[in-house]
């Protein structure tokens, strides 16, 4: 693994956990936590890590981690509001960016899924 590819994993992974306080912070008291700067976090380690984690020759590999980790986030998020909603256990803090991490993450999760999956049908035609 380059310097480069391990670098972007952990942006990455830090982007993800940033996501995963954000999911859990409605509903267990985790601190002072600024939830403005974990959405920050969230979207630009996403956005600046995951080219360098899928830059390396593992392309395929790379994107289906991170689909498969954004999609599991944005379940875990919907799963959030439902619980929320269904009364199963009240949050206690607002579940606004429970609706906004639910959408975006399962469709950037499918989307990155696709992109591997394109990437293996053309199976190096067009690099």
């Amino acid at each position: 693994m380059s310097p480069t590819h391990l670098t972007g994993f952990v942006v990455v992974l830090i982007g993800l956990l940033s996501g995963l306080i954000l999911v859990a912070q409605p509903f267990f008291e985790l601190g002072g936590i600024a939830p403005v700067v974990l959405l920050t976090l969230f979207l630009g380690c996403l956005s600046f890590g995951l080219p360098l984690y899928a830059g390396g020759s593992n392309r395929q590999r790379a994107l289906r981690f991170a689909g498969g980790a954004l999609l599991l986030l944005g379940l875990t998020a919907l799963i959030g509001v439902f619980v929320d909603a269904a009364g199963v256990r009240a949050a206690e803090r607002s579940t606004a960016l429970l609706w906004l991490l639910a959408p975006t993450g399962i469709f950037g999760g499918l989307l990155l899924g696709y992109f591997a999956g394109a990437l293996d049908r053309l199976g190096g035609k067009a690099r």
